[in-house]
């Protein structure tokens, strides 16, 4: 999947979003729907990916423990976290650390 560079120094802060369109003055709903159709995911949903990839990144290392990793990616809830992540990945978050 394509990635444009602009959308990794936004991604982290989807609200940056609504000003990068304003920058480019084009309006954010339609920049979204133009980031869908290069990506195949809306800003949100590529947002939630990059966030989980992180989190399985820090799981694997061995490091760090589930609900430290949540919060470190932006979850306050760590049931929410690995619904998501399982959502995502196919597999728990638990699947990732290290035996």
């Amino acid at each position: 999947m394509f990635i444009p560079p602009y959308a990794y120094q936004f991604v982290k802060q989807l609200y940056q979003f609504f000003s990068y369109a304003d920058m480019v003055g084009l309006n954010a709903v339609y920049l979204d729907s133009l980031f869908k159709k290069e990506t195949g995911a809306t800003l949100h949903q590529y947002q939630i990916k990059v966030r989980i990839k992180n989190a399985e990144n820090m799981l694997r290392s061995g490091k760090y423990k589930v609900n430290k990793v949540a919060e470190h990616c932006g979850y306050s809830d760590v049931l929410h976290f690995s619904r998501q992540f399982k959502s995502v990945m196919g597999f728990p978050p638990s699947k990732c650390i290290p035996r």
